[in-house]
């Protein structure tokens, strides 16, 4: 049994001292000094002057670049290959010619995109979300969290976040099946959250979440922005509002404009979004006037002639991804901020697709429910697409060692959390087709 089976089947106050317990051992491991001093130290280069960045930048590339030829395989012969001389990056421009990567690239590969410095067995393993129908394994060390979690607070500092402000997460987990009657949110007491799962907010629901909420408190508010527009619109609908918060920070989506009113008019605070990728190559937050500004300190972010975002992370050693087509795109843009940092300005950001519902026949609407299945070991790609019955249709390209368990097994996850009655149509596929731009849509629904 995994410890995710275990948490499911545990009682409600069970769970809260799980997640309280994985909350503390995290807290530790990303509140530290290095934390606190790495944040110190981005609160003073947002203000630096644009070459001083840029030289920064330089810096952090050069030797991060020298570093993967030297250590990591692939970049090796990538180099040699096409004759490049690490030794001899001098400038911005030199580095922009050095060839690109994909992500094919690193699942052909993963192995010799590690640096012999360190040893496999003693990083992190993290997977991608599959927003775009691939997860990808990636590594990196232990070390790398307060550099990660500084770069989110320097972005929450600017909305007068405090480390102990109560925080609502809202996403889409889920702590019950679907036709449990337990409560639908749980605590993190180590972290003062309270988590709400997306899955199951509904009519039905709000009234007692609603409740719960209040008597929480929360200061700031974070998720994915379908999520919690979901939860906004039951509350504009019911004629309920949240007071209190100072801010709401979305991620993991594209930010609609309809998302961003109901959810400001909802908690009656501002949104601040974070754009940023699971390989970490890339990252862009906005500011309390809404600009988009680039955390080129973290990673540096380049956009090409057509827009293209090509990102490099400057602190991953153990697994280093430079220049790393991202498959988003964006605009610089030569406005200066009314905020007053130096940070580069990005417009017209598209990224992230897969926002879309699932819709039940109890008239609930679930957000990112792809990811539920989209992380089948045995399928290279997965589609849902709901039709205008309800039915779903999973479109699947398999693996050779996709079996008739492997079915049961999507059909029967699905059905815990939609329902019995949920009509599921398994649709196998050699390919799946593509949006116009060429990107992945995981969730389609024709549902009015």
């Amino acid at each position: 049994m995994s410890i995710d089976d275990l948490f499911m089947k545990t009682p409600t106050p069970v769970q809260n001292v799980m997640l309280s317990l994985y909350g503390y051992m995290r807290r530790k491991k990303r509140f530290n000094k290095y934390f606190y001093d790495k944040l110190e130290k981005l609160e003073a280069s947002q203000y630096f002057s644009v070459e001083n960045m840029n030289n920064i930048s330089l810096q952090k590339i050069k030797e991060i670049v020298i570093h993967s030829y030297e250590t990591v395989p692939f970049y090796k012969r990538l180099y040699d290959k096409n004759g490049i001389d690490v030794y001899k990056i001098q400038n911005l421009e030199d580095f922009n010619r050095i060839p690109t990567i994909s992500k094919d690239d690193i699942k052909n590969n993963t192995d010799d995109f590690i640096s012999s410095k360190y040893n496999k067995k003693s990083l992190l393993k993290f997977t991608t979300s599959g927003s775009t129908g691939k997860p990808l394994a990636l590594f990196k060390p232990t070390a790398y969290h307060p550099t990660e979690n500084a770069i989110v607070w320097r972005q929450r500092r600017w909305a007068n976040v405090n480390y102990d402000d109560n925080l609502l997460s809202i996403a889409g987990r889920s702590f019950v099946k679907n036709n449990s009657k337990d409560k639908l949110w749980r605590y993190n007491y180590a972290d003062n959250q309270m988590l709400v799962s997306s899955y199951h907010i509904s009519k039905n629901t709000i009234e007692n979440l609603y409740n719960a909420i209040v008597k929480f408190r929360p200061r700031y508010v974070q998720g994915y922005p379908s999520s919690i527009a979901l939860l906004s619109n039951y509350l504009i609908e019911n004629n309920l509002k949240i007071n209190g918060v100072k801010a709401i920070f979305t991620s993991s989506e594209t930010l609609f404009p309809n998302q961003r009113e109901v959810i400001e008019r909802a908690f009656g605070a501002k949104i601040l979004d974070y754009y940023g990728n699971g390989e970490n190559v890339s990252s862009a937050v906005q500011c309390e006037y809404g600009t988009y500004h680039l955390n080129n300190e973290y990673s540096y972010t380049e956009i090409t002639k057509e827009n293209s975002i090509i990102g490099t992370n400057l602190y991953n050693y153990a697994m280093p991804l430079i220049r790393y087509e991202t498959g988003d795109s964006a605009e610089i843009s030569k406005h200066t901020c009314a905020c007053g940092r130096n940070l580069p300005v990005i417009k017209n950001l598209n990224g992230r697709t897969g926002t879309n519902y699932v819709s039940t026949l109890d008239g609930r609407k679930i957000a990112n429910f792809n990811k539920i299945i989209i992380n089948i070991k045995k399928a290279k790609e997965i589609q849902i697409h709901q039709k205008e019955n309800y039915e779903l249709v999973i479109n699947i390209v398999p693996r050779e060692e996709f079996n008739k368990k492997d079915r049961e097994d999507i059909i029967n996850n699905i059905k815990d959390y939609l329902g019995n009655d949920m009509s599921v149509v398994l649709n196998f596929t050699s390919t799946i087709p593509r949006s116009k731009s060429g990107k992945f849509i995981p969730v389609i629904s024709e549902v009015k």
